[in-house]
């Protein structure tokens, strides 16, 4: 397999956040056996902003005095992927003077990412400068996933560039969103440089930016690029998983290269990753585009 360190790979293509209260088991169960969001999801949709406020309107004494009981109700609604319903609550909250805090906003801007309405996403994180919620990195990251799911990578890769003058800091979730939608959308160089650029900020690339930017380099076709990449990895210290060794094959298997997708099926069991469905249907189509009958042979075995 080639190796590539940073450099060739760069000549190639030039505490609250950990605390996110939507996503604790606890709040999740109490979202699902909540009151008020089973009657939200019992309306019919489009709901209008009257129907939503007239059913949050009994809950406005406890959201004053424990705010965080929205949130649950916003984690709820996230996971539904209801964006607009979620929109609608946060309107019910400003008007009726409930706290509106970052933790609300992040359940809303989640909630556009998972349904992809990467507008209403970057409606919401520009409000939020025009209340006390300021948005931090989970903010940014929800909105940057919510471009990336809506195939929007230029948007992707201008938000970043505005959190430094908000004062939020980057990290690898915000990276990986970003590589992946220039993936998606076909620019695998940019992809790269984004990986290469996070040791500018001191910020060492996990798996899930890996994995992205070899999936970029599948989509592109640079089957040398993603197996540079894969190979790169232990040196950073960053362990290859299933949907590493995936892409590499997937990327090895689109531009014709059977030997070396049947070179890393067959180097798998040893290290961190198992082959798959996935990993083994790549490897048998290489195997038939070049009519190679025993090295179908060989990954059936």
């Amino acid at each position: 397999m080639p190796r590539c360190g940073s450099a060739a790979v760069q000549r190639h293509s030039q505490g609250e956040t950990s605390r996110h209260v939507g996503s604790r088991a606890d709040d999740q169960t109490s979202s699902i056996s909540s009151p008020v969001l089973q009657q939200l999801l019992a309306l019919q949709r489009p709901a209008n902003q009257d129907e939503v406020s007239q059913i949050l309107s009994a809950e406005l004494c406890s959201w004053r005095g424990n705010p965080r009981l929205a949130t649950v109700v916003l984690s709820g609604l996230a996971r539904h992927r209801l964006p607009c319903m979620a929109r609608q609550l946060l309107t019910f909250m400003l008007g009726s003077h409930v706290e509106t805090n970052t933790f609300h906003y992040n359940m809303a801007i989640s909630a556009c990412g998972k349904a992809g309405q990467w507008q209403l996403a970057l409606s919401l994180l520009g409000s939020m400068l025009d209340t006390s919620a300021a948005p931090d990195t989970i903010s940014y990251s929800a909105a940057i996933s919510a471009c990336e799911k809506g195939r929007q990578w230029q948007l992707a890769l201008c938000l970043p560039s505005s959190m430094p003058a908000r004062r939020v800091s980057r990290n690898e979730i915000s990276f990986s969103a970003s590589i992946s939608a220039c993936g998606k959308g076909g620019q695998w160089q940019q992809a790269l440089n984004l990986l290469s650029s996070m040791s500018d900020i001191r910020i060492i690339p996990n798996v899930i930016c890996y994995n992205a930017a070899i999936s970029a380099c599948d989509k592109g076709g640079q089957w040398q690029l993603a197996l540079c990449l894969l190979s790169s990895m232990p040196d950073m210290k960053v362990a290859a998983d299933e949907i590493s060794y995936n892409a590499a094959v997937s990327a090895c298997e689109k531009s014709g290269q059977w030997q070396m997708a049947l070179s890393l099926l067959s180097s798998m069991p040893g290290l961190s990753a198992r082959p798959d469905e996935i990993s083994h249907n790549a490897a048998i189509t290489a195997c038939e585009k070049a009519r190679q009958a025993s090295g179908v042979r060989r990954c059936t075995l």
